[in-house]
């Protein structure tokens, strides 16, 4: 008889500690540390017909957003990259339209959320090559040409700023690159 209080008890505090626990899981995106000896070799063409190649990048920060037009968080987050890519000149941001369609089932996606920066059609072959695994995620490559973060699922312009920041402290110049 006195053994089966307890039982309740300590049920209902782990009830009590899961349930806080799950309320109080963040909803930020968590950045994932990446491996740094990935390089940012592209070889990829955007829709504009560009050619985008390792040397492009040399001596700066890169942002590559892998989404799909079909994603809703993708498309959440695209007013961030936006904005900063407009604020951040010094930082090339590329999309990456992953399983998304022809660029005429792109292009619609692009001019509703008013993107700017360039856009490579992706049939998965470049999300493979960076492990990428969940849409949206955003790689950063520092001025080196390796990858120094990865933020799994939607970003913010001020989650891209503390990224950046991070790779921005070791800048190198075109010999040291």
């Amino acid at each position: 008889r006195i053994m089966s209080q307890p039982i309740p008890a300590v049920m209902g505090f782990v009830l009590v500690a899961t349930s806080l626990a799950w309320i109080s899981m963040p909803t930020a995106p968590v950045p994932v540390p990446a491996a740094t000896t990935s390089s940012t070799s592209l070889g990829a063409e955007t829709l504009a017909g560009e050619r985008l190649d390792r040397g492009d990048f040399r001596g700066r920060a890169v942002v590559l957003n892998f989404f799909a037009t079909w994603c809703a968080p993708c498309a959440a987050e695209m007013s961030d990259l936006v904005r900063f890519a407009a604020h951040r000149p010094d930082v090339t941001v590329i999309g990456v339209a992953v399983s998304s369609g022809a660029r005429a089932e792109v292009r619609p996606f692009l001019r509703d959320h008013r993107v700017t920066f360039p856009i490579i059609i992706d049939s998965g072959a470049l999300a493979t090559r960076f492990n990428v695994e969940v849409l949206p995620t955003t790689i950063v490559i520092d001025a080196h040409g390796k990858v120094a973060q990865s933020i799994v699922g939607a970003t913010t312009e001020h989650a891209l700023t503390q990224a950046v920041a991070a790779v921005a402290k070791d800048r190198c110049d075109a010999a040291s690159c």
